[in-house]
C-alpha cells in the first residue's frame, strides 16, 4: 500500500477513531466502577468523623 493514499488516511482515520473511542469508554467506566465509589466512601468517612467530633 501507497503512502499518503486516500486507503492510508482512511485507516488512519478508522485507527485513531478507534483510539480515541476506547480511550473515552475506558475513562468512563473507570470513573464509575473506581473514583466515585472512592469519593462516596470518602464523604461518608467523613461525616462520621464530623459526628463524632459534634
Amino acid at each position: 500500500m501507497d503512502l499518503w493514499t486516500t486507503e492510508w488516511w482512511l485507516e488512519l482515520a478508522i485507527q485513531l477513531l478507534i483510539a480515541v473511542l476506547t480511550t473515552v469508554l475506558g475513562m468512563l467506566t473507570y470513573d464509575r466502577k473506581v473514583a466515585r465509589p472512592k469519593m462516596t466512601a470518602l464523604r461518608d468517612r467523613l461525616r462520621r468523623h464530623e459526628d463524632r467530633i459534634a
